[in-house]
């Protein structure tokens, strides 16, 4: 008996999905069918009926279509995956959870009279801050960034208002925090794209979104259209300052990322050069420090020079820009992904959630450093005796407030002004 096949047209209707859609999870790397007719249309066998299953099943779930490739090519313990998933989905329940006893309250006040401010700005706070977004072809949902698959191999990237920390994402969100870091990183792509190439189209908004077919308003600001490149798995760090992880390390005697540094140096002293300190670009949970002939093994030498040096030559000319504004970029983060055969810059382009930001006024040595990003968030994480594991505690107001007034301040002394409303 002959083995039942489907070409694509019966496939769609036998599924309830469109043809584009299975020409997408083709082109995606998630389905590809098993042969083709003579004329060259597609036939699809039982296995690859199985394959689209496990495909919806896991896009049920809510998984992007990079994380089921990750899956489907790199099966883990299914449990892990509906594990990661349901702490996100309790995470953002327990935020509608909290609007909805705003609201509450504020209905409440409302038999009584006019509710008062601070209740509705708490409210307002609640519906301006976007921690999820929904449209066709997603690519992968990020701790902070959704991205969609657009036409001409190009991707919409949406920066929200998640927020994480200890590689937890908070089940509330920092209102304009995306807004500040597709602003900023576009700051700095158009200021930096004659030193190193990077994947940028344009910043989306009002004037340029029918284009993309984009009519939500509630993405203008915070997305940006770029070029779709293949990540290279490495973290660029370049460090100006010895804070963080590196002044740690520095202190134990150990190398920083195999350089040694001269002795003597206080916490937060400036570097004579700044220093190349790539890691590893973790999946989940922490990035872990590595050498620069390790970068060598995971893309080649040339590739890794590249990098190297473009990641160096951006800080600098950053750097320098900065200081003028009266702040100190004491060490920042880039990625790189290969597009049209060169190393190109991608992801986002110092901003508070992949830079620190000092303010130079306040500089001193030996010391931990007042900064413009999420210091007060970890501050009162640390003092509230969560156990650092998933979900995230709800974050009280006052910490949102400061720390959403921390990017807005960054974004201002950097462009010298404010971010637009």
């Amino acid at each position: 008996m002959e083995a039942r096949t489907w070409r694509i047209g019966e496939l769609a209707v036998a599924t309830g999905l469109t043809t584009r859609a299975l020409r997408h999870y083709e082109h995606e790397g998630l389905l590809a069918p098993s042969s083709r007719t003579e004329a060259g249309h597609r036939v699809y066998s039982s296995a690859d009926v199985a394959r689209l299953y496990e495909v919806l099943v896991l896009r049920r779930i809510g998984l992007g279509l990079a994380a089921i490739r990750e899956q489907l090519e790199s099966p883990r313990d299914l449990r892990d995956v509906v594990a990661k998933h349901l702490a996100q989905t309790r995470a953002t329940i327990a935020t509608q959870q909290r609007l909805a006893e705003r609201l509450q309250r504020v209905g409440a006040s409302l038999e009584n009279g006019q509710p008062s401010s601070e209740s509705l700005l708490r409210v307002m706070e609640d519906m301006v801050a976007l921690l999820t977004t929904d449209r066709p072809d997603l690519i992968s949902r990020g701790k902070v960034r959704d991205m969609y698959a657009l036409p001409d191999n190009r991707v919409l990237m949406v920066a929200t208002d998640r927020m994480s920390a200890f590689d937890v994402v908070m089940p509330n969100g920092i209102p304009r925090k995306g807004e500040v870091l597709t602003r900023l990183s576009s700051y700095w792509f158009d200021r930096t794209a004659a030193v190193v190439p990077n994947h940028m189209i344009e910043a989306l908004d009002a004037s340029n979104a029918a284009k993309y077919g984009i009519d939500d308003e509630t993405l203008f600001g915070r997305s940006m259209v770029v070029h779709r490149a293949e990540p290279l798995p490495v973290e660029c760090v370049v460090r100006g300052y010895l804070a963080g992880s590196a002044w740690a390390d520095y202190k134990a005697g150990r190398l920083v990322s195999g350089v040694k540094l001269p002795e003597g140096l206080q916490q937060c002293d400036r570097l004579f050069e700044p220093i190349f300190t790539p890691s590893t670009k973790a999946e989940a949970g922490h990035d872990e420090p590595i050498s620069y002939e390790e970068v060598v093994k995971l893309v080649g030498e040339e590739r890794a020079n590249v990098m190297k040096l473009r990641a160096l030559a951006l800080y600098r000319y950053a750097a320098d820009i900065a200081l003028e504004r009266g702040i100190i970029i004491a060490d920042t983060k880039f990625e790189f992904g290969m597009l049209n055969g060169e190393v190109t810059l991608i992801d986002e382009c110092l901003t508070p959630d992949s830079s620190r930001f000092w303010p130079l006024d306040q500089y001193q040595v030996g010391r931990d450093q007042p900064s413009f990003d999420k210091q007060p968030l970890r501050d009162w994480l640390e003092a509230s005796g969560w156990n650092k594991q998933p979900p995230g505690p709800m974050l009280p107001d006052d910490v949102v407030a400061s720390t959403s007034e921390r990017y807005l301040e960054a974004f201002r002394r950097v462009t010298g002004t404010p971010l637009p409303d």
